[in-house]
C-alpha cells in the first residue's frame, strides 16, 4: 500500500511538474497564430508603404507623359484594386489573405486615421485617370501620399511593437515553465527546444533563413555606426517575376539571390530587411590606412555580386531567371553617426541607383556626403541660374587617330564646386527635369559652336557633337516645346548626332520623335549597346547610323581572348551593314590589334575614345583629365 501512495504521490508530482508544461505548450500552439499574423501583417503594411508611392509614380507619370486611358491604366488600376484590398484586410481581416480582424486599439485608431486619406487617395488617383481637374489632382496626391506613406510606416511599427510584446509575453512563459519543470528532463529539453524556435522565427527570415528586419534592430541597438560599411540592396523589376511566373517561383529567386550574397557576404552580415530588399552590416577594421583598404574592399565586393549576379537563376522548371539590382553603398569612411541617418540615405542612394546603367552609387567619404547635401540644397533653380556647363570628350578614328566627334556631357557649377553628369542625373530624373536639362544642353552647345566659328570658321564647322536624349524628353516631345527649341538654334542639324538607349526603340511615342529627328536632318546613335545582336532583329536598326558598346562591357570583353573574337565579328557585321561604330575606353593599339583581320575600308567606320580615371563617387563621372572645357575644346583640332 505504501508503495502505491508513493507511486501515486510520484505520479502527482510528476503530473503537477509536468502542468505549467502542458499549459505553456497548449498556450503556445493556441497562440502560434499570432504570430502568422503578426507576420503577415507587416508585410502587408509595409507593402502598403511602398505601394503607396509606387501608385503617386505612375501617376505622375500620367500627369506628365498625357497617357491616354487605354495605355496606361491597367498597372495602377491593378495597383489601386491591391492597395485598397489590403487597406481593408488591415481594419477587417481578410481570409484569403490570413488575416484576421484587427483586435489593436491603437492600430486600429491609426487606420481610421488614414480611412479618409487612404479614400481621397484613391478619388484623386481615379480623377487623374480619367482626366479631370489633371492639376490639382495631382498636388493632392503628392502631398496625401507622403501623409500616407509615413501613416503606414507607423502601422508597421505599431505592429511590430505589439510582434515584440508578443515574443517577450512568451519569452516569459516559456521561462516559467523551465523553471517549474526543471526536475523532468523530457519537459526541460521540449521547452528548450521550444524556445530557441520561437527565437529563430522572431530572429530569422523564414523564406531565406537569413537574419530578419527584427534581428538588424536588436543587433545595431548597443553598435555604433560609425564602425559599419552598409550595402542596401533592392531587386530590378522582381515584380515583374512574382507577376509573370507566380509568387512560387518569386520566392525561388528570392532564395537563389539571397544564396550567391551570402557568398559574398557571409550570413552574420547579411539581412532580409523586406520584400526584395537586403542590407548588409559589414563592420570595418580602423587600422593605419583603413580608409584606402575599406573602399577596395566596397570595390570587390560590389564586382563579386555582379559577377555571381550575371549568371542566371534556375528555376524549379529549368527556366533561367536574369535579376539586376540596385544598390546604394556607404563606406565607414562616410562616419555618419546616427542608425537611422545611415540607413534611409543607403536606402535613398539605392533609389538614386535605379537611374543609371551600373546601379550602384556609393558614398566613400564625407566628401561625398556634402557634395550631396550641397547639390540638393537649391536644386529647383539650377537652370535659372545657368549653373549647368558642357563638357566635350574627344572621339578619334581608329585609322589616323582623327579628333572628328565630341561626345557632349553636362557639369554642374553650384557654389564654388562642381558636380559631374552622373552624380545628378537620377536625381533630375526623380524630380522631372531631365527635360529642362536636354533643352539647357542644346542651347548651351549651340552658343558654343557659335562662338567657337566666329573663331576659325574653317575648322570648326566641321565638327560634329554627339548629344544624349533622355527618355522623358524624347517620350513628351510633342508637349515639351523640344522641337520648338532645337528648331530655334543656329548650329546645323548635320553637326549633331542624337544619341538615344537601345530600350527606347521599343516605345512608339519615342519612335515618332526620332522620325520627327531624322526628318530634320539629325544622325540618330545607340548609347550602351549589348552584344546580342543578331541578323534576324537588324532591321530595327536600320535608322541608326552609329553603334556605341560601353566601356563596361568593353573591359570585360578584354579579359577572355574567346570574347574579344565575339567583339570582333559583332563590330564587322555592323561596319559591313554600313554602320559606324565607336568603342569606349580602350587603347588605340588593344583595338587595332583585336581587329587586325578588318579591311581598310572597314576601319575606318571605327572610332574610340580613350580611356580615363574615374571619380570616387560613383562609377561614372568623368574626370577633368579626359575632358575638353567648353569654349576652348578645338584651339589644337586639325581637321582635313
Amino acid at each position: 500500500m505504501k508503495k502505491n501512495s508513493v507511486a501515486k504521490k510520484n505520479v502527482i508530482v510528476l503530473i503537477l511538474s509536468l502542468l505549467p508544461f502542458v499549459i505553456g505548450l497548449s498556450y503556445s500552439l493556441y497562440r502560434s497564430s499570432d504570430r502568422n499574423y503578426f507576420s503577415k501583417a507587416i508585410n502587408i503594411a509595409g507593402s502598403q508603404r511602398m505601394r503607396t508611392i509606387l501608385i503617386a509614380n505612375y501617376a505622375h507619370q500620367i500627369y506628365n507623359q498625357d497617357f491616354k486611358i487605354d495605355q496606361k491604366d491597367l498597372a495602377i488600376l491593378e495597383e489601386l484594386y491591391v492597395y485598397k484590398e489590403y487597406f481593408e484586410a488591415l481594419k477587417y481581416g481578410n481570409s484569403s489573405l490570413e488575416m484576421k480582424p484587427n483586435n489593436f486599439h491603437d492600430i486600429k485608431n491609426k487606420l481610421e486615421e488614414l480611412t479618409p486619406l487612404v479614400d481621397n487617395y484613391i478619388s484623386n488617383v481615379n480623377g487623374l485617370i480619367l482626366d479631370t481637374d489633371k492639376k490639382n489632382k495631382m498636388r493632392s496626391i503628392l502631398v496625401d501620399s507622403l501623409k500616407i506613406k509615413n501613416g503606414f510606416h507607423e502601422v508597421t511599427e505599431l505592429y511590430q511593437l505589439h510582434n515584440d510584446l508578443y515574443i517577450e509575453r512568451q519569452k516569459t512563459i516559456d521561462t516559467i515553465m523551465i523553471i517549474l519543470a526543471a526536475g523532468i528532463t523530457i519537459g526541460g529539453l521540449f521547452l528548450t527546444s521550444k524556445i530557441k524556435q520561437q527565437e529563430y522565427h522572431a530572429n530569422f527570415d523564414a523564406l531565406t533563413k537569413l537574419k530578419n528586419r527584427h534581428n538588424l534592430i536588436s543587433y545595431i541597438e548597443d553598435k555604433s555606426s560609425l564602425n559599419f560599411s552598409i550595402y542596401f540592396i533592392d531587386l530590378n523589376k522582381f515584380k515583374i517575376i512574382n507577376d509573370t511566373y507566380g509568387h512560387e517561383i518569386g520566392d525561388e529567386i528570392l532564395v537563389g539571390v539571397s544564396r550567391r550574397l551570402v557568398k559574398v557576404f557571409g550570413r552574420d552580415t547579411l539581412y532580409r530587411y523586406g520584400g526584395d530588399e537586403f542590407i548588409v552590416l559589414w563592420e570595418d577594421v580602423k587600422k593605419p590606412g583603413f580608409e584606402a583598404e575599406i573602399n577596395r574592399k566596397i570595390d570587390m565586393n560590389i564586382k563579386s555580386i555582379k559577377e555571381l549576379l550575371s549568371e542566371p537563376i534556375v528555376d524549379s522548371y529549368g527556366r533561367e531567371h536574369f535579376v539586376g539590382l540596385a544598390m546604394g553603398v556607404i563606406s565607414s569612411n562616410v562616419a555618419i553617426d546616427n542608425w537611422d541617418a545611415l540607413i534611409n540615405l543607403s536606402d535613398d542612394l539605392m533609389y538614386d541607383s535605379k537611374s543609371i546603367p551600373e546601379n550602384v552609387v556609393i558614398f566613400r567619404n564625407k566628401k561625398d556626403l556634402k557634395h550631396r547635401i550641397k547639390f540638393l540644397k537649391g536644386i529647383d533653380s539650377i537652370f535659372s541660374k545657368e549653373s549647368i556647363k558642357l563638357q566635350y570628350q574627344p572621339i578619334y578614328t581608329i585609322t589616323d587617330k582623327r579628333n572628328i566627334l565630341f561626345n557632349v556631357t553636362s557639369r554642374l557649377e553650384k557654389d564654388g564646386e562642381e558636380f559631374y553628369a552622373s552624380e545628378f542625373l537620377h536625381i533630375l530624373k526623380r524630380k522631372g527635369y531631365l527635360t529642362d536639362l536636354d533643352k539647357n544642353t542644346m542651347q548651351v552647345l549651340d552658343s558654343d559652336y557659335s562662338d567657337n566659328i566666329v573663331k576659325d570658321p574653317g575648322i570648326n564647322s566641321k565638327v560634329r557633337y554627339i548629344v544624349t536624349l533622355s527618355e522623358d524628353t524624347l517620350i513628351n516631345s510633342s508637349s515639351n516645346d523640344f522641337f520648338s527649341v532645337i528648331k530655334s538654334l543656329d548650329i546645323p542639324e548635320s553637326r549633331i548626332i542624337i544619341k538615344i538607349h537601345e530600350n527606347f526603340l521599343y516605345n512608339e511615342k519615342i519612335q515618332e520623335s526620332l522620325e520627327i529627328l531624322r526628318s530634320m536632318g539629325f544622325v540618330i546613335a545607340m548609347d550602351n549597346f549589348t552584344l546580342d545582336l543578331s541578323l534576324k532583329d537588324l532591321y530595327k536598326y536600320r535608322d541608326i547610323e552609329i553603334f556605341k558598346i560601353d566601356n563596361s562591357l568593353v573591359s570585360a570583353v578584354f579579359t577572355h581572348e574567346h570574347s574579344v573574337d565575339i567583339l570582333k565579328e559583332f563590330v564587322s557585321m555592323l561596319v559591313k551593314n554600313d554602320k559606324t561604330v565607336i568603342v569606349e575606353g580602350i587603347d588605340r593599339s588593344d583595338l587595332e590589334f583585336s581587329l587586325k583581320e578588318l579591311s581598310t575600308s572597314d576601319m575606318n567606320k571605327i572610332l574610340y575614345s580613350e580611356k580615363y580615371s574615374k571619380r570616387p563617387y560613383n562609377k561614372l563621372s568623368y574626370p577633368d583629365s579626359c575632358l575638353i572645357e567648353n569654349k576652348e575644346f578645338l584651339r589644337d583640332l586639325q581637321i582635313d
